[in-house]
């Protein structure tokens, strides 16, 4: 995966997260999972991007 492509997928899972958060009634059910795996995920694309070279 290309660095612009890690940091892109980074910027939308943190979006999805915040989004998930913000929802009313997130508190649980499924739309908290969701953010916890989004926010998740956006983390890891972000070590990604940073440890991919030019």
């Amino acid at each position: 995966m290309s660095r612009a492509a890690a940091f892109a997928v980074a910027a939308l899972c943190a979006v999805a997260c915040v989004l998930c958060l913000l929802t009313p009634g997130s508190d649980s059910g499924p739309l908290y999972l969701v953010a916890i795996l989004s926010g998740l995920m956006a983390v890891i694309c972000l070590v990604q991007g940073l440890r991919t070279r030019r």
